[in-house]
């Protein structure tokens, strides 16, 4: 390794500095070290430089939503930025990325399109990712899930999870709209309901695998109840959301408090909820209603693509 006077520059960025008597060197040049004591080299070391975080694959400014021409099958994304990373954990950073649209029903793996030849499954969540090539960020449609993350193009070697969403039974992706790291359901055709007797729990976890991915952290939801009062009694019910099964379990969301006579339809609060693969209601016992039906909706579901 050459050397240039103590404690200077040169324009290949090779720094020495040393002690007063010139035993002791310390060379940099940028990729790596050498110390050096009376002339002999004892060490040698590569400079690695690791920014915060840049093994991490994310995404930020994240939007994205069906595309107009072909809502059932593509999907636009946009993002301010993306890092993406290869099987090493090596990332690269892009900016800005434009309005790029994946075809679910593209044949793979191939660039927007999906990572496999034979199309998705209906009734089933598909995964969608930025992907690098060196030249060209492109997205990718999968069947997997991060971390294993999808089965890249030839010539791609990067990826960046985006979002998840459900193709329905009939081969549709889910009106969604994504926004961050959310997943928002615009209408409510999410709904889903339940006839209850008084004092009742409800398990909804087999609903819930067609509208919240088993990869969300969270979801949204907001209840209702529908009743006839007995009696002419008001009626005062309370519906408990929960993760965990039993009547004690969780937390009220709302207080519907009914009238005396006829068909009564009460709207409850929202429950932000960590998404541990279960939900449950609990509708608190009356005797002044008879049998009630309640009604659920998933108003939107987060996903770990580590945008705000």
């Amino acid at each position: 390794m050459s050397t240039i006077a103590a404690g200077t520059t040169s324009t290949t960025g090779l720094v020495q500095s040393s002690d007063t008597t010139g035993n002791l060197v310390f060379q940099t040049n940028g990729t790596t070290t050498a110390l050096t004591i009376n002339s002999a080299q004892v060490a040698t070391f590569a400079n690695t430089v690791v920014a915060p975080n840049s093994n991490i694959p994310r995404v930020f400014g994240q939007t994205g939503g069906n595309n107009s021409g072909a809502p059932t099958t593509k999907y636009d994304f946009a993002a301010s930025g993306v890092i993406l990373v290869d099987s090493n954990r090596t990332s690269v950073a892009r900016g800005s990325t434009g309005t790029v649209t994946n075809d679910t029903g593209l044949s793979g793996p191939a660039a927007n399109g999906r990572d496999q030849a034979g199309a998705f499954s209906n009734s089933s969540w598909i995964h969608f990712y930025w992907i690098w090539n060196g030249t060209t960020l492109a997205t990718i449609s999968s069947a997997t899930a991060p971390p294993t993350g999808p089965t890249l193009p030839t010539g791609y070697t990067h990826w960046a999870y985006i979002c998840t969403i459900y193709k329905n039974s009939g081969g549709s992706l889910l009106t969604t709209k994504l926004g961050g790291s959310y997943v928002i359901y615009p209408t409510y055709a999410t709904i889903t309901t339940s006839s209850t007797t008084s004092g009742s729990e409800v398990d909804w976890t087999s609903t819930f695998t067609t509208l919240v991915p088993t990869i969300a952290t969270s979801f949204s939801t907001q209840l209702a109840c529908y009743f006839v009062p007995n009696n002419g009694n008001q009626c005062n019910i309370t519906i408990y959301p929960r993760i965990v099964s039993g009547s004690n379990a969780g937390r009220v969301v709302g207080l519907l408090a009914g009238p005396t006579t006829g068909y009564v339809g009460l709207g409850g609060e929202c429950a932000n909820l960590v998404n541990t693969g279960n939900f449950y209601t609990y509708t608190l016992p009356s005797n002044n209603y008879a049998a009630a039906t309640t009604e659920v909706y998933i108003t939107n579901y987060t996903v770990p693509n580590g945008d705000a």
